[in-house]
């Protein structure tokens, strides 16, 4: 997925989640969120000065991500 499209994701789950459309929680590491759908878990973690938004497949992969240090 691109870059833009990515961003285009963040934003969408910042909308339903200030709408309380998504139920986050505490995720696989430390200082990190996820949400789960069907096939998709969408984790937010913080990595130093860096925040990270990871698409993770049913098999446990990262199958995209983008970081906030991507638009420095």
């Amino acid at each position: 997925m691109d870059e833009s499209r990515m961003l285009e994701v963040a934003k969408e789950l910042l909308n339903r989640s200030k709408e309380g459309k998504i139920k986050w929680e505490g995720g696989p590491f430390g200082n990190s969120y996820m949400v789960k759908f069907p096939d998709l878990r969408i984790i937010i973690s913080r990595e130093v000065n860096d925040y990270v938004l990871s698409l993770v497949n049913e098999k446990d992969r990262i199958t995209d991500s983008i970081s906030s240090t991507s638009f420095e």
